[in-house]
C-alpha cells in the first residue's frame, strides 16, 4: 500500500480528507502529559526516540489533522516514511524479505507438528473463536484461537503456570516469532538440557502464539492491519475492528483509548466485547487464582506476595519492559517494587529499558487486566527498535536476548515477587568431567551473581552473597528438601557475585541423569532463582586422555589448550595432559589456543571401559602481530583522537592495561577516532584472522566500535561492529580480504553521534595472524614431521 498523504501535508482539511487508509511517518514533540495522553489515545504504536525526545507515529489524515489542532506541529519524517513504503511493497507476495517470520498456517502447521511429535509434554488448547470464526463467511471462515500448553503430563501438579500472548496487535511480526521459539527452545532442550527440563516438569507454559489471526491474514498482505477483523460498516481499509489491546476490563472507556470506531486504538462498544479478548480474559482465570482481592477497581489493594506465576503480553516496538499500571492517571501498582524488580531482571538480559507503562498510558489494556482482576505478575515486552524489524536484527539481538529475558521469567514462576530480589544462579556444573562414575566424589561449583538489574531507568539495590545451598533431585521449595550448603570458592561470601562449591559424593544414587539446583542467598536474606544442571552417573564409563606434544615453545604450548571432545570442553593440566570421560559414540576431538593453529581429530570411536590415547602437536600461527597493551604499542600503531593505553578490570576481572577510546573517562560527542595497526606482511599466507577482547559501553544504535581492514591504508572496509554492550567478550573474526597481501592493516574505529556519552570501548588482548593451510605447509617445509612423528 502506497501512502498518499504527504502531497496534502500543508493543508490540514486536504490531509483529513485521505481518511484512514493512507499515512506516513510523523514526529510528535514531547511536551507534557496532555501530550502523551493524546498520543495514546490516537495511536496503538509510539515509539519514543530517546536521542530527540520525539515520539515516531504512522499517522493518517485524521490523526494528522488532530496532531496540528492541537498545536503539536508533527513534523514528516521521510527516512522512516520511504522504509515502511519499501516494506509495503516487499509485502506483496505474503511475507517475502521476512522469511524468518512464519505465518498463521505455518504457526498453526507447528503447533500440531510440535504436539504430535511431544505427545507427553505439549498440548493444543482451544480457548475460543476469532471474530470472524463467529461471523464466518465462504472466503473466510476464521479461526480457533490455540494456546499450545507445555508440561511434562507424567508429573502431577499442581504446577505454577507462565501465559506468553503475542500477535494481539495483527502487523507486530516479531512477537510471534519470539514466542513460536521460546515454545521450541523448551521442547528441543528438553532431553539434553537441565533447565529446560526442569522448566517443563515443574511447571505449566500456556502460549498464545496468535491472539488476532483474523487480523494477522491481513496483515500478511502488507496492509497495515493493528485490530482485529470486525466489520463495523464505516470504516475504509484496515480502519475497521477492535483494538483489543484496548478491549479488556481495567479502565476500559477512560482516556487512554479512543471512542472513534476508524481510530487505530478504538476501544470497542462495550468491555471484553470481542471473542478473542473476551477468551483470553476467560482463560486466564483458569490458570491463575485471584490473589488481589476487592473489587478490580480498588487499585491501592495489593496481591498476596506468595503470589504464583507469570502473565506476558508481547508487542513490538520500542524496546521497553513494562508493567502495571498503565492507564491513564494511574499511580504505581501497589506491588510496584516487586513488580519493578523482576522488570529489571528481565530488562537486564534484553538490554531494554524497565518501566511502568503509563508513558503512553492505555486504558483497557491486558497487562492491567491480568494484574488487576488475578493479582499475577503482569508485563508488556515491547521488541525492537523499528516498525518492520529486519531478520538480522531479529536473528541476531532481538531473538537471542528475549529469549534469555522469558527464561529468567519461567525460572522464577514460583515466587515472583519475590525471588528476582535475591541472587541469580547460574553456570552450574562439575569441575572436570560431567561423566561420573559409581560412587565418585566430584566438586559442584556455580556463580552466585545478585547484580543483573537493568539500571538504566533508577537504580536497584544489590547485596553481597552470604551463602548457597545444593539440593539434588529436588527444588528448593519442595517440601521436605535437603539443603547442602556450598562455600565461597575464595574462602569468604564478601561480594555481589561469588563462585560457590561443595564436594559431591555420587554414592547411592544409582545409574542415570541426576538433576541438581543451586539456589543463591543475599545479606537481605532473599533466595534466588535456581540454576540446574545434570550430573550423569554412569557404571560402563570409560576414560580418554590426551598427551599434549608441543613444538618449539613447549612450555608455554602445554599450559591453557582448550580440548573439546563433543559438546564438553576442558583446559589442560601444567604438563599438557588431560582426560576426557564421554559416553561410548564417535567424537571429534579439537584442540584451540590463542596464537597456535587449531588441531581436529574426527572420528573417534569410545568403546565402554576402553582408554585411548591422542598425541596432538599444535603448531604456531604465522606472522602474529600481537598486542596486549601492557606495554607501550611497538613501533607502527597510529592513534588518532584520545585513543590510549589505562589501566581497569580486564576481561577475568583483574586489573590490567588496555586500549581505550576514552581513557579519562566517558567519550565526547561526534567522535570519530582510530586505532590502527602498522602495515602487516601476508604475502603466500592465508586464514588471516583477528581475536581480541572487548568492552563496547556505547550508546546503542548511535554510538559505535567498528573494527574495519584494509589492504592500501586507503579504503577500508567493516568486518564487525559493535555498541551497547557493557561486557567483556571475546572475538575471533576470520579475515580472508587480507590473504596474502603485503600491506594489510587493521583498525579499530570508535564513532558517535550529537548527543548521550558513556565509558566507551576497550580493547585487550589483539591478535592478528595467519593460521590457514599455507601456514601449517610452511612447517612442513622445516622437517618438524620427518621420522613419523605427526
Amino acid at each position: 500500500m502506497l501512502r498518499r498523504l504527504i502531497a496534502s501535508l500543508l493543508c490540514v482539511s486536504a490531509a483529513a480528507s485521505a481518511g484512514a487508509a493512507d499515512s506516513a511517518m510523523f514526529r510528535v514533540p514531547d511536551r507534557d502529559a496532555a501530550t502523551r495522553a493524546l498520543i495514546g489515545r490516537l495511536f496503538d504504536h509510539a515509539h519514543h526516540d530517546r536521542k530527540t525526545g520525539e515520539w515516531v507515529v504512522e499517522a493518517n489524515g485524521d490523526q494528522l489533522a488532530i496532531l496540528q489542532k492541537a498545536g503539536l506541529a508533527p513534523k514528516y519524517d521521510m527516512e522512516l516514511t520511504s522504509r515502511v513504503n519499501t516494506w509495503d511493497l516487499g509485502m506483496a507476495k505474503a511475507i517475502p524479505g521476512f522469511l524468518c517470520y512464519r505465518t498463521v498456517a505455518e504457526t498453526n502447521t507447528l503447533i500440531d507438528s510440535l504436539v504430535a511429535a511431544n505427545p507427553t509434554l505439549a498440548t493444543n488448547v482451544d480457548i475460543g473463536d476469532s471474530w470472524r470464526k463467529s461471523s464466518p463467511t465462504g472466503s473466510e471462515p476464521g479461526f480457533d484461537l490455540r494456546v499450545l500448553k507445555l508440561t511434562n503430563s507424567a508429573i502431577a501438579g499442581p504446577k505454577p503456570k507462565m501465559f506468553v500472548m503475542s500477535g494481539l496487535h495483527a502487523r507486530e511480526y516479531t512477537p510471534v516469532e519470539v514466542n513460536t521459539q521460546f515454545a521450541e527452545w523448551l521442547l528441543g532442550n528438553y532431553q539434553t538440557d537441565a533447565t529446560a527440563r526442569w522448566l517443563l516438569d515443574h511447571n505449566e507454559f500456556h502460549l498464545l502464539l496468535q491472539a488476532n489471526p483474523d487480523g494477522r491474514i491481513i496483515a500478511e498482505t502488507g496492509q497495515s492491519q493493528r485490530k482485529n477483523r470486525r466489520d463495523l460498516g464505516a470504516c475504509t481499509g484496515t480502519g475497521d475492528g477492535i483494538d483489543l489491546n484496548r478491549n479488556f476490563q481495567i479502565d476500559w472507556g477512560g482516556s487512554g483509548a479512543s471512542s472513534s470506531q476508524c481510530n487505530e486504538t478504538y476501544r470497542g462498544p462495550t468491555t471484553l466485547s470481542e471473542p478473542e479478548s473476551n477468551a483470553v480474559n476467560a482463560y486466564i482465570a483458569t490458570l491463575f487464582p485471584d490473589t488481589r482481592p476487592g473489587a478490580i477497581n480498588d487499585y491501592n489493594q495489593s496481591a498476596a506476595l506468595d503470589t504464583q506465576g507469570l502473565y506476558l503480553d508481547v508487542h513490538s516496538f520500542s524496546e521497553v519492559v513494562l508493567w502495571p499500571w498503565g492507564f491513564p492517571g494511574s499511580s504505581p501498582a501497589p506491588n510496584n517494587t516487586p513488580l519493578r524488580t523482576l522488570g529489571r531482571r528481565m530488562a537486564w538480559a534484553s538490554g531494554y529499558t524497565p518501566e511502568q507503562s503509563n508513558t503512553i498510558p492505555a486504558s483497557g489494556a491486558s497487562d492491567d487486566n491480568a494484574y488487576g482482576v488475578l493479582g499475577v505478575a503482569a508485563y508488556t515486552f515491547e521488541l525492537g527498535s523499528a516498525f518492520f524489524q529486519d531478520c538480522t536484527t531479529f536473528t541476531n539481538s532481538i531473538l537471542p536476548t528475549n529469549l534469555e529475558a522469558f527464561k529468567y521469567g519461567a525460572r522464577i514462576l514460583n515466587r515472583p515477587y519475590i525471588m528476582p530480589s535475591g541472587p541469580d544462579a547460574r553456570d552450574v556444573g562439575p569441575v572436570g568431567s560431567s561423566v561420573v562414575f559409581p560412587g565418585e566424589t566430584i566438586t559442584l561449583q556455580a556463580l552466585v551473581d545478585d547484580t543483573r538489574f537493568n539500571q538504566s531507568n533508577g537504580a536497584e539495590a544489590t547485596q553481597n552473597i552470604t551463602g548457597a545451598n545444593l539440593y539434588v533431585g529436588q527444588l528448593p521449595w519442595t517440601l521436605g528438601a535437603a539443603a547442602t550448603p556450598m562455600q565461597a570458592a575464595d574462602g569468604t561470601f564478601n561480594q555481589a557475585t561469588e563462585t560457590v562449591r561443595v564436594p559431591f559424593a555420587t554414592a547411592g544414587l544409582g545409574i542415570g541423569n541426576h538433576l541438581v539446583y543451586v539456589q543463591g542467598i543475599d545479606a537481605s536474606g532473599t533466595a534466588g532463582p535456581t540454576g540446574c544442571r545434570v550430573c550423569a552417573d554412569h557404571r560402563s564409563g570409560h576414560g580418554w586422555t590426551v598427551d599434549w606434544l608441543g613444538y618449539g615453545h613447549r612450555d608455554e604450548c602445554t599450559l591453557g589448550r582448550e580440548l573439546a571432545l563433543g559438546t564438553e570442553t576442558v583446559t589442560s593440566a601444567n604438563d599438557g595432559a588431560y582426560t576426557h570421560r564421554r559416553l561410548p559414540g564417535t567424537y571429534t576431538l579439537s584442540a584451540s589456543k590463542a596464537g597456535y593453529l587449531d588441531e581436529s581429530f574426527p572420528g573417534l570411536q569410545l568403546v565402554a571401559n576402553q582408554t585411548i590415547n591422542q598425541n596432538v602437536v599444535m603448531l604456531p600461527t604465522c606472522n602474529a602481530q600481537v598486542d596486549d597493551a601492557e606495554a607501550p604499542p611497538a613501533a607502527g600503531w597510529t592513534t588518532t583522537g584520545t585513543w590510549a593505553r589505562t589501566s581497569i578490570a580486564g576481561p577475568t576481572g583483574a586489573t590490567t592495561m588496555v586500549w581505550s577510546d576514552s581513557p579519562a573517562g566517558n567519550y565526547g560527542n561526534s567522535a570519530n577516532m582510530s586505532l590502527t595497526t602498522a602495515a602487516i606482511n601476508f604475502t603466500g599466507l592465508n586464514g588471516v584472522r583477528i581475536e581480541f577482547d572487548h568492552r563496547c559501553n556505547t550508546e546503542a544504535t548511535f554510538d559505535f566500535g567498528d573494527v574495519e581492514i584494509s589492504t592500501n591504508g586507503t579504503n577500508w572496509t567493516r568486518v564487525f561492529r559493535c555498541d551497547g554492550t557493557n561486557g567483556w567478550r571475546h572475538e575471533r573474526i576470520e579475515l580472508p580480504a587480507l590473504d596474502n597481501s603485503a600491506t594489510a592493516r587493521v583498525r579499530f574505529r570508535f564513532s558517535s553521534d550529537t548527543s548521550q556519552v558513556f565509558d566507551g570501548w576497550q580493547i585487550d588482548n589483539i591478535r592478528i595472524e595467519s593460521a590457514g593451510s599455507s601456514c601449517r605447509a610452511s612447517y612442513a617445509a622445516t622437517g618438524i614431521f620427518d621420522n613419523g612423528f605427526e
